[in-house]
């Protein structure tokens, strides 16, 4: 995922290559699409910041374009036969609605990974358990095999101290 500074990067970079794209085809309606595909994408970061920053960027960008416009200058947010509050407004709305869906789902699935990285933790610690206890076997030291485990490592333990015992006691019948 990189650092976060390169996650923030990546959010204004793609948001200034869909305001260039929108510039490029004067204002095009159908261009306005980009921004909500390109802040989706945002989402493989899990990182909820990300598509927030995207959305900052448009905001900028909105904000700087009223500005231009009131001095005259030719920057186009849509095309200037379009242009009005209102569309503006709803696209705004729309913009809000998707990053908070996004946020969403960013916070979730770094749960998910989180989770998913804390079981892959717990796996290893069961296999090194496990390699544990296949080297007392193959050493036949069965006195090693005692200790606390979990999950499948403490069914085997538990087997192998069961099979310990009764070894030890024929052992002891055998020197009686």
């Amino acid at each position: 995922p990189g650092a976060l500074v390169t996650r923030l990067v990546v959010a204004v970079a793609f948001m200034a290559y869909s305001v260039l794209f929108i510039q490029q085809t004067h204002g095009a309606i159908e261009l306005h699409f980009h921004i909500f595909g390109v802040l989706a994408f945002l989402v493989v970061y899990r990182d909820w910041r990300v598509p927030i920053v995207g959305a900052l960027v448009v905001v900028v960008h909105h904000v700087a374009f009223e500005l231009l416009q009131a001095g005259g200058t030719h920057v186009y947010l849509m095309p200037p036969t379009n242009v009005h509050l209102a569309l503006v407004l709803i696209h705004a709305v729309f913009v809000v609605f998707e990053v908070a869906v996004l946020v969403v789902i960013a916070r979730t699935m770094e749960q998910e990974t989180l989770t998913v990285a804390h079981l892959r933790a717990g796996d290893a610690a069961e296999r090194a358990q496990l390699a544990q206890l296949a080297s007392a076997l193959e050493q036949r030291d069965l006195r090693r095999v005692s200790g606390s485990s979990e999950g499948a490592a403490a069914v085997l333990q538990a087997g192998i101290g069961q099979v310990a015992s009764l070894v030890q006691s024929i052992q002891h019948t055998a020197e009686e």
